[in-house]
């Protein structure tokens, strides 16, 4: 599965794949490009972990050719980005739910299950979270003055 938030997303984007390889992870970044809402000609920043299938010639190419600007987070610093405690309540909210069912989630339950989770999430938490070390990082990085962002 792959995930994102951020200010050009309605809410977390999810996107079930079989595995996290560079094919479905430029999927995703489609999917991704789809749902934002942004032209082309306008670049989003993409703040991502250092799995190889994000650090790939062939997904990096993609990055570039969809308008993504890549951001590498520090490696093993889940601290850094703010979809880490999304994952972390989503996970816990699935198991807690496969617990107590007694037959095996389709694509469909499970998408049920996870805008269930999402219009539970606290998202003035989660805007809170996305506000300190994340963005701090990611300006520092950057090198640039804050942009206003609200």
């Amino acid at each position: 599965m792959f995930g994102a938030i951020g200010i050009a997303l309605p809410g977390m984007v999810f996107q079930l794949a079989k595995s996290t390889n560079t094919d479905d992870f430029i999927r995703f970044l489609k999917f991704l490009r789809s749902k934002s809402g942004v032209s082309r000609d306008k670049t989003l920043y993409l703040v991502i972990d250092n799995h190889s299938a994000h650090k790939s010639e062939r997904a990096l190419d993609a990055m570039e050719r969809l308008s993504f600007r890549e951001v590498f987070m520090p490696t093993y610093s889940p601290e850094f980005n703010c979809i880490e405690t999304l994952w972390g309540v989503t996970k816990k909210r699935v198991r807690e739910k496969l617990l107590h069912s007694t037959h095996e989630l389709d694509k469909a339950d499970f998408n049920a299950l996870l805008k269930n989770v999402h219009r539970k999430v606290d998202w003035d938490l989660c805007d809170k979270i996305a506000t300190t070390a994340n963005r701090d990082y990611i300006y520092q990085h950057l090198s640039k003055s804050k942009p206003d962002l609200k």
